[in-house]
């Protein structure tokens, strides 16, 4: 169904900076990302963080995937040690790694976030415009797509399902979300060993070029 603006009452944001004032304002609000328009909260902000929840319909119970700005962000707030450098040096790409959360930062960042091992799923977006939110909020920002738990995800800010959108602002800025696959998630259970949680837009086969073996 193509809906417009009007008719889900989402106010339009036009330019990062606003945006970024939204979500420090412990807020949430919907961006583009490289596959789907998705839901953005700080990471630091638990009400932002309910309020992506409240709208998916989804439980807490489930953490929710992450965007930084950079690599140096993702080793500010996570330890990287385990992560192949070859891995590292792919950001940004579709690829979520989940990494453990460095200990002063767990009292802060939104419990929900973190699973039972505390660590969050997070990647360096291939889109600039989440990147730059990151960037300049200065934290990671949640990454799940703006649907509700159980619908379709879309590529256009017209789309959008109106009882998630209502009263949500909504970042329309190119480069319009892409669809495809999702990133493919990794984690690092131990020392030498990569295990694949999802294979998405990067393979298993161009993880073995890369000499990356996953189990």
């Amino acid at each position: 169904m193509t809906i417009s603006q009007n008719d889900v009452d989402t106010p339009s944001v036009h330019d990062v900076r606003t945006a970024v004032q939204i979500l420090e304002a412990d807020r949430c609000l919907i961006i583009p990302t490289e596959t789907f328009f998705g839901l953005a909260a700080s990471v630091f902000s638990s009400a932002g963080c309910a309020l992506v929840y409240q709208a998916k319909m989804r439980s807490a119970s489930k953490p929710l995937p992450l965007i930084a700005a950079d690599t140096a962000m993702v080793e500010e707030v996570c330890d990287t040690t385990p992560v192949p450098e070859k891995l590292l040096s792919l950001w940004p790409a579709p690829l979520t790694l989940v990494l453990p959360v460095h200990k002063h930062l767990l009292g802060k960042i939104a419990s929900p976030l973190l699973d039972s091992r505390s660590c969050v799923a997070i990647r360096v977006s291939p889109h600039p415009v989440a990147r730059k939110i990151a960037q300049f909020l200065g934290a990671p920002i949640t990454a799940t797509s703006a649907n509700i738990s159980g619908r379709d995800p879309v590529t256009e800010a017209r789309r959008l399902d109106p009882d998630l959108a209502r009263g949500i602002p909504v970042l329309d800025l190119p480069p319009k979300p892409a669809g495809g696959l999702p990133s493919t998630i990794l984690s690092f259970p131990e020392p030498g060993t990569v295990l694949l949680h999802r294979e998405g837009a990067i393979s298993k086969s161009e993880l073995a070029h890369l000499g990356i073996s996953v189990s």
